[in-house]
């Protein structure tokens, strides 16, 4: 696919006290791309994907004064290997440069041998994204699994705004190198027919570079393990009810730009409930639903993902940090 696109991006305006300059400026975007994916299954038990793409990426004012133009090849290798009937492993080794997304959506497959391949990141950032994954069904009614990914992100643009000599704005994209880890084992266990309980354990972990451009804006390293355990009722009439609890350990390591500003520092940990119960109407018409975040109103301190989401929308954390109760209608007509 080919876009095009043209935006008006206002950034906050600069205040020299006698006069305000206004650094509105329209961003031309300019977007080739092209991909090809293909599975190929050998001795009915292994299947290959193999693909690649190619993207051509261009942005910035309207006058192409430091215009962002990244190129990139992407080459994209899976494997899943049926080992028995229970049993399934699952690696990948693949290139993403982050496109410009209408909607957020794609036709381009997301996901490579099971990991994901695109997430909120700044466009025109390059990554390289490595994972190992095993799957295994113990039971009919038990499952359990594990996953430990890496992502190398290259090149992340970086929006400057500054004044020249002449008082002039200028828009500059330099860009900055992070790394992530994220590691994940799960549970999912069906005791009886009506009820299933499902237990994870996460670790993720961001690094960023120290006294890079954005210090003291985004911290230098964030661990993060949590725990979530829920158990869930199903009745065969309609009416179903969530218990679950999640315990979190976070540790933050700010950083201080040479102006002296310091990013969000800190850790702690906590423990925090959600609960809800509802009903579905007959006929796949709908569900009606009440819950409650944070049931018992837990105080923490917690540093979502904004810091490093590039998302068109609002970033709202997994963890509420007040009780909130909630009511939700589906209605299928």
């Amino acid at each position: 696919p080919d876009t095009d696109i043209d935006e008006n991006v206002v950034f906050d305006d600069i205040d020299f006290g006698p006069f305000v300059i206004d650094t509105s400026r329209k961003i031309e975007a300019e977007q080739k791309r092209a991909y090809v994916y293909n599975n190929i299954t050998l001795m009915d038990s292994v299947t290959w994907t193999v693909g690649a793409s190619y993207d051509d990426y261009q942005s910035g004012p309207s006058d192409n004064s430091n215009l962002l133009d990244v190129t990139s090849f992407n080459p994209k290798l899976g494997v899943r290997w049926d080992v028995n009937n229970a049993l399934q492993l699952r690696a990948a080794a693949f290139k993403v440069l982050k496109p410009t997304l209408v909607g957020n959506r794609t036709i381009e497959p997301t996901q490579v041998a099971g990991f994901n391949q695109f997430f909120d990141d700044a466009v025109g950032t390059k990554y390289w994204r490595y994972g190992f994954g095993a799957d295994w069904r113990l039971s009919q009614n038990l499952a359990m699994g594990a996953e430990a990914t890496w992502r190398n992100l290259e090149d992340e643009p970086i929006v400057q705004v500054s004044l020249n000599e002449d008082n002039e704005v200028e828009v500059a994209t330099p860009t900055e190198d992070r790394n992530e880890e994220y590691d994940k084992l799960y549970l999912n266990w069906t005791p009886m027919e009506q009820v299933a309980v499902t237990a994870e354990f996460i670790y993720d972990h961001f690094e960023s570079k120290k006294g890079g451009i954005l210090s003291g804006v985004i911290p230098d390293d964030v661990k993060t393990y949590s725990l979530p355990l829920a158990v869930s009722y199903f009745n065969p009439h309609g009416f179903f009810a969530t218990l679950g609890g999640t315990y979190v350990d976070q540790n933050v390591d700010g950083s201080e730009s040479e102006f002296g500003e310091t990013s969000a520092n800190g850790d702690d940990n906590f423990y925090i409930v959600d609960t809800a119960i509802g009903y579905r109407l007959p006929k796949r018409r709908g569900i009606i639903s009440l819950g409650v975040n944070n049931l018992f109103d837990t105080d923490f301190n917690y540093l979502d993902d904004s810091y490093r989401e590039h998302s068109p929308g609002v970033v709202t954390g997994p963890y509420y940090p007040d009780r909130i109760v909630m009511g939700r209608a589906t209605l299928n007509f």
